[in-house]
């Protein structure tokens, strides 16, 4: 299955963890994260995937534009 995402991927950037109600939290510190994973989760789903809750293999492509600071 393929499908593809449009738009600028959010990195995770640092994280964070501590105990939260007897519970280990890790949070990272991107705030455009959490709409990123929203949009990837929306399209893989209008593609059809189904969270099977086992485990999955996963191949990942990134098309990113070459910085502008970038020289041959």
């Amino acid at each position: 299955m393929t499908f593809f995402v449009p738009g600028k991927c959010a990195t995770k950037g640092s994280t964070k963890s501590f105990m939260s109600h007897g519970r280990v939290v890790t949070m990272a510190d991107n705030p455009k994260l959490k709409s990123w994973e929203a949009k990837v989760a929306l399209f893989a789903r209008h593609a059809g995937v189904e969270c099977t809750g086992g485990a999955v293999v996963v191949d990942v492509v990134f098309n990113m534009r070459r910085p502008k600071t970038h020289t041959s």
